[in-house]
């Protein structure tokens, strides 16, 4: 039997079926938490609280997805420290969900440790700008709406370390990479690091 050649290998071994059935599975999942648990609720007390608390479930489990031993850190983190790991694992692609998520985390500390606590007028602002809301909506539904934007940009990050986790490390860590110089050279022994055709490829593409 021929031995395969390292250079034939690929990392990629999803079919778009599959790929396919696991988007509509993570959908399925966030639309169904969202219509149980949060879409009726008129009080901001219950809503934060609520969504804090699957935001902090799917901070969990991207933080799985990307950190080869998780529970080392998970286990005892705050949810301070895991938005803090999070951003420096260059996983928000902007700066506005970090800023939401810390908001949102605020809030909830605001009116777990405060039973007269109110949402103001001046949160719903800061924690609506960026996004398009309705002038007339209620405070309730900005802040539902800022909710449901959080947990999808979740959503979809995780769908995406769940199918594509070696395209996404090496979009987020390409300040890393760019280090990078064994590929440069062509020994059998150098080659075995780099045995799949895309690593190398990437790595030429930098282009150093």
């Amino acid at each position: 039997m021929k031995e395969q050649n390292p250079t034939d290998k690929t990392v990629f071994k999803i079919s778009k079926e599959d790929a396919q059935r696991i988007s509509l599975k993570e959908s399925s999942e966030m639309n169904s938490f969202w219509r149980k648990h949060c879409a009726k609720i008129s009080d901001p007390l219950t809503l934060i609280v609520k969504s804090h608390l699957f935001i902090e479930n799917l901070l969990n489990e991207i933080l799985t997805l990307c950190l080869p031993n998780s529970k080392a850190i998970l286990a005892k983190s705050t949810f301070s420290y895991k938005i803090m790991l999070f951003e420096s694992l260059n996983l928000a692609p902007n700066n506005q969900l970090v800023r939401k998520i810390r908001k949102v985390n605020k809030l909830r500390n605001d009116f777990v440790h405060n039973l007269e606590k109110e949402l103001t007028t001046k949160e719903i602002k800061q924690i609506t700008k960026g996004l398009k809301v309705g002038s007339s909506d209620a405070s309730v539904q900005k802040l539902s709406h800022v909710l449901q934007y959080i947990i999808g940009y979740l959503h979809c990050l995780k769908t995406v370390e769940k199918l594509f986790p070696f395209t996404s490390f090496c979009a987020r860590n390409q300040k890393l990479l760019v280090r990078d110089k064994g590929y440069l050279f062509c020994s059998s022994e150098i080659k075995k690091l780099y045995p799949y055709n895309e690593v190398r490829k990437i790595l030429v593409d930098l282009k150093w």
